[in-house]
């Protein structure tokens, strides 16, 4: 259960940061400070902790700070 859980949240990562023309390095380094963590998510190197989760999924639910225009008042 737990693989695929960490399948999903890769990728949705992924699918994330081709939405926004950004790679998994530069995803990585804004969330985590660490441009190989989703990488090695991935491989299976390293288990994703709760605050791990916890920023991934904070940061995939923000806005895009390309996004819409806000409607004048």
């Amino acid at each position: 259960m737990l693989d695929e859980t960490v399948k999903d949240l890769v990728g949705r990562v992924e699918a994330h940061c081709a939405a926004r023309g950004q790679s998994l390095t530069a995803f990585g380094r804004a969330v985590m400070n660490d441009p190989n963590v989703i990488f090695d998510i991935r491989a299976g190197r390293r288990s994703p902790t709760l605050k791990t989760l916890r920023r991934i999924e904070a940061a995939l639910s923000a806005p895009h700070p390309s996004g819409p225009e806000p409607e004048p008042d």
